[in-house]
C-alpha cells in the first residue's frame, strides 16, 4: 500500500551489521545482547529495535547504501539520550554496550 519493497541488499547490510556488532561485543567485552525486533519501514529501510528493561535503542538501516545508518536511544524515560549516525562498516559495539549499561 504505497510502501517501498525491502531490497535484499538492505536486508544483507542489516544482517551483516547486526552479526558483526553483536560478535564484536561478545568477543571484546564478553557481553551478549538480546535479539532486536526487526521491522521493515515504508521507505524501504529496516529498523532494529531493542526494548530492554531500562533502555531502548532504535537503529535504522537505510535503503540507500550511500546513506549513513541512524540511531536513537534513551532510558525509556526520555533521559540519557544518544543519537546520531554511524558507518555500519566500522566497529560499533559501543552502541550495543550502551544499551546494556
Amino acid at each position: 500500500e504505497g510502501a517501498s519493497a525491502i531490497e535484499e541488499s538492505t536486508w544483507q547490510r542489516a544482517v551483516k551489521f547486526l552479526r558483526k556488532t553483536a560478535f564484536t561485543l561478545w568477543s571484546k567485552c564478553n557481553v551478549r545482547i538480546e535479539a532486536p525486533s526487526i521491522t521493515p519501514v515504508r521507505d524501504g529501510s529496516i529498523d532494529l529495535h531493542w526494548k530492554l528493561l531500562d533502555r531502548e535503542l532504535l537503529i535504522n538501516i537505510p535503503a540507500d547504501p550511500e546513506k549513513w545508518t541512524t540511531y536513537y536511544g534513551d532510558n525509556r524515560r526520555g533521559g540519557n539520550v544518544v543519537e546520531g549516525e554511524i558507518d555500519t562498516n566500522a566497529p560499533n559495539h559501543w552502541l550495543l554496550m550502551w544499551s546494556t549499561e
